[in-house]
């Protein structure tokens, strides 16, 4: 049986903190991957850090590959401001406008 991946293994790999090494840790203890030597779990842990998209589609590896993705942004671009036309600005203070 393999020794068992700890969180500070997962950063010196490179992993973020917060929710994504939680659930790498979660994974790897899944039947399927438990059994694997350590050696071939930091591999796997390696291949999914470098390429998180690849996983996205994997139905293991998939929510720790969008943890690793940055959040996308949830500013919405706004379109520049028209101009307008003022009538009467003589009549106006210019603190007013």
């Amino acid at each position: 049986m393999a020794s068992v991946l700890r969180g500070n293994d997962l950063r010196q790999l490179g992993f973020p903190e917060g929710r994504a090494i939680g659930l790498a840790l979660a994974q790897l203890q899944r039947k399927e991957h438990k059994r694997l030597p350590q050696t071939e779990q930091l591999a796997l842990l390696k291949a999914i850090l470098a390429a998180p998209h690849d996983y996205l589609t994997d139905l293991a590896w998939s929510h720790t590959a969008a943890a690793l993705l940055p959040a996308p942004s949830r500013h919405i671009a706004l379109v520049p401001r028209k101009a307008y036309a003022t009538f009467g600005a003589e009549h106006i203070e210019p603190g007013a406008i």
